[in-house]
């Protein structure tokens, strides 16, 4: 566990060397890239996997016959943006953690 940490700590150093090195440009794409882009990437997974989850508790409520009809409404569609709002928020506050 120790060893994890520690690495972790050398790799932290190493992106700060890193990052003092680049131009304004690749500044700007790395800070749109871990503030939006992989946080939003992230909760589109969120939100998939939410989505998946409620098509399938109504697709098994409809064939073991507990509704009578199977329907997806905008309710479900919201429902599963809560997935993407829940990991989206947390990829990106994983950015203001400290060491």
């Amino acid at each position: 566990m120790w060893e994890r940490l520690e690495m972790e700590n050398i790799s932290n150093k190493h992106q700060a060397v890193v990052n003092e090195g680049l131009t304004s440009s690749s500044k700007s794409l790395l800070f749109l890239k871990r503030y939006f882009l992989t946080p939003s990437s992230a909760g589109i997974m969120g939100f998939a996997a939410f989505f998946s989850l409620i098509l399938f508790t109504k697709l098994f409520s409809y064939v073991f016959g507990i509704n009578s009809e199977f329907s997806l409404g905008i309710a479900d569609v919201f429902n599963a943006a809560i997935g993407f709002v829940l990991v989206f928020s947390y990829k990106f506050l994983e950015n203001f953690k400290t060491d």
